[in-house]
């Protein structure tokens, strides 16, 4: 027993296999996109995105000449406004990242603006609206009942009410102390923003397009290699399920133990038949009869539906 297909679900699982394989490398292409950025710049691109200081920047800069450009960073990286968190050269790309204060912000970002670009330049900003307006006052409320605790401390007279003034009173210090580290570092953010830069060689048009059709033709063809050798595998299953099936005596409706769809058949009128019935054919018929009265015996021939 074995899968026989027809000329059209043969087309049909070529255009799923062609299908498929386009599918593979648009989606390859989409999901590549960080692995083909410069390691470093998608690593520090994942810190900025995460970062929650007020105000973020992204530039991206293509250039011809690097190196006069790490120039202009480093000049930049010299002002005592502004905290480098990053600063590096790849084989393929300058990354920076800094923290500016808010007073210096506007012209550090207008000097980083005006430097020359040979190809492309791209720039996104937002603010950040996380920062949490209860710190204050949950502060305040700590530090009012620190301040009872310290008075309720003063009147105690027995130990015990003493060890457990004492404990309440290190765990309301603890939270203060968190409170305040959060408090300090929201502010820290809220007056501090963030510069992103990223500058990559200038590449040509034509480059770019032969290089992008060029990775879209490979994926391409290792998604029709992968989804051909899918679709032999599935077969060869179905196969040999279908004769696994046959040696253990399970037929399928065209197996060889059961009612074939061959044996179906319709009449040369269209009406329904099984086998041979429902056909025109005829067969003819001897009878043979005895006269009682003479005993002569008389032969009938006559035609009767098969």
């Amino acid at each position: 027993m074995q899968l026989k297909f027809t000329r059209q679900f043969k087309l049909l699982i070529i255009f799923l296999i062609i299908l498929g394989a386009v599918a593979f490398a648009r989606m390859n292409s989409w999901f590549s996109k960080g692995a083909s950025e410069d390691p470093v710049a998608f690593q520090t691109g994942r810190e900025f995105k995460k970062a929650k200081n007020f105000i973020k920047t992204q530039l991206d800069f293509s250039v011809e000449n690097l190196d006069s450009f790490l120039n202009e960073i480093d000049q930049i990286s010299n002002n005592s406004a502004v905290n480098v968190i990053k600063k590096e050269q790849t084989s393929s790309s300058v990354i920076f990242l800094a923290e500016v204060s808010d007073t210096e912000y506007p012209m550090i970002l207008a000097k980083i603006r005006n430097i020359p670009s040979i190809g492309s330049k791209k720039e996104s900003s937002n603010k950040s609206t996380e920062f949490d307006k209860d710190l204050k006052q949950r502060l305040d409320i700590n530090v009012a009942l620190k301040n009872k605790y310290l008075a309720d401390l003063q009147k105690a007279k027995q130990a015990y009410s003493s060890d457990r003034l004492r404990e309440q009173l290190n765990n309301v210090q603890l939270t203060i102390d968190s409170l305040q580290t959060e408090i300090q570092a929201q502010e820290h953010k809220r007056h501090n923003n963030l510069i992103f830069l990223v500058v990559s060689p200038k590449v040509s048009g034509s480059k770019s397009l032969l290089l992008s059709t060029g990775s879209f033709a490979t994926r391409f063809a290792l998604g029709l290699l992968g989804f051909t050798i899918l679709a032999f595998v599935i077969i060869f299953m179905m196969n040999f399920i279908l004769r696994l099936m046959s040696m253990m005596g399970i037929h399928t409706a065209k197996g060889s133990g059961g009612k074939s769809y061959s044996s179906y058949k319709y009449g040369s009128k269209g009406s329904y038949s099984y086998g041979g019935y429902g056909s025109n054919r005829k067969r003819k018929i001897k009878r043979i009869y005895k006269d009682p009265a003479t005993g002569e015996k008389k032969e009938v021939t006559s035609t009767e539906d098969k």
